[in-house]
């Protein structure tokens, strides 16, 4: 039977030590590992032998290991005992987030310095994680939709400059052709004037047509005067025209009762899934507009094979709280989203 060591100080704290779930070291005044519990291995897949000639700050993150510094440093200074949270980077080039508390110790009577650091590991609760990672989506929605929103103001901004700036300027010049001859006391025939005219009654139809056109794409006119499902109807129809597609809508003639600002965002993702089902190739479209207490659902049923949406309309929609399902099996499209909705416009 083998015996028992006896009980001693040394072995005392030794046990404690390496027992410990939290990572306890020793360091030199530099941050060099002196001293290592087991606990590093546990936590960080780091041995201690691994980590001797290695300092501290080769084990916190990048972007936390100057404000660690700093405050390791400063405690020097004062002799202090200090608090500080930092990333810790593991074996496998994980990070977790540890709190440190530090205390400066004197030894040999006073000419050495050295650093106990005691590590907890900050455990985070799985409704923080889930809040974390719902604040990332919501981000990366954010960023996914600025970004497209952007691209449409830069696609106007063309349009304006490309289209309504080189008709103006053909405006101009034909009057100002005019005016010269005109000053220059040139008799025009009547036909030579009707011609002119003519010319400027184009210029200016075309820039009507122009203006109509970069408005429609801002927001139509039927949807604030009409209505949603007048908006829908009048969009469908203009889509048949110019795609050749076959599209319908029905409702199922409840009443509708939703802001200008959530209409709007209904109107902009019916707008881009249409469009969508037209560059895939669909030959007919059927749009259904289903309404509840406070939630309407958009049905899109075509003939065509893959539904895949771009992240722009997944964004929108998850911003908005709406739920989003594609079935290839039953050839629809579902967005359900609810009538009332707090928070900026998206438009």
């Amino acid at each position: 039977m083998s015996s028992i060591p006896s009980l001693t100080e040394e072995n005392v704290l030794g046990l404690i030590s390496d027992n410990c779930p939290d990572l306890i070291a020793l360091l030199d005044a530099n941050g060099f590992f002196l001293y290592s519990n087991t606990a590093h291995l546990v936590r960080l897949g780091r041995s201690t032998e691994s980590l001797i000639g290695t300092t501290v700050f080769d084990l916190v993150h990048p972007e936390d290991a100057a404000a660690f510094e700093n405050t390791i440093v400063n405690s020097a200074r004062r002799r202090t005992v200090f608090n500080v949270s930092a990333r810790w980077l593991k074996e496998n080039g994980k990070s977790a987030r540890f709190d440190s508390l530090g205390k400066w110790i004197s030894a040999d009577v006073g000419r050495s310095q050295y650093l106990l650091l005691c590590s907890r590991e900050a455990l985070r609760s799985e409704a923080a994680e889930k809040s974390a990672a719902a604040s990332k989506e919501l981000r990366a929605d954010a960023a996914q939709l600025l970004a497209r929103t952007e691209g449409e103001r830069n696609q106007i901004a063309r349009s304006i400059h490309d289209d309504l700036g080189q008709k103006l300027t053909a405006m101009s010049l034909e009057l100002s052709l005019w005016k010269g001859e005109l000053n220059a006391g040139q008799s025009k025939s009547v036909s030579a004037i009707r011609e002119k005219i003519s010319v400027l009654v184009d210029l200016i139809n075309g820039l009507i047509g122009c203006t109509r056109k970069i408005t429609a794409s801002l927001r139509p006119r039927v949807l604030d005067e009409f209505g949603l499902i007048a908006a829908l109807e009048w969009h469908l129809e203009k889509v048949q025209k110019e795609t050749r597609m076959v599209c319908s809508f029905t409702n199922d003639g409840a009443e509708l009762e939703v802001d200008s600002f959530v209409a709007a965002q209904i109107f902009r993702i019916a707008e881009e899934v249409v469009k969508l089902r037209a560059e895939a190739g669909c030959k007919s479209l059927h749009v259904r507009l289903i309404t509840q207490d406070d939630a309407v659902a958009l049905v899109f049923e075509d003939s065509g094979k893959e539904r895949r949406l771009t992240p722009e309309v997944a964004a929108r929609v998850r911003l908005l709280g709406g739920e989003l399902e594609s079935n290839n099996e039953e050839r629809s499209i579902v967005i359900a989203l609810p009538t009332k909705v707090a928070g900026a416009s998206l438009e």
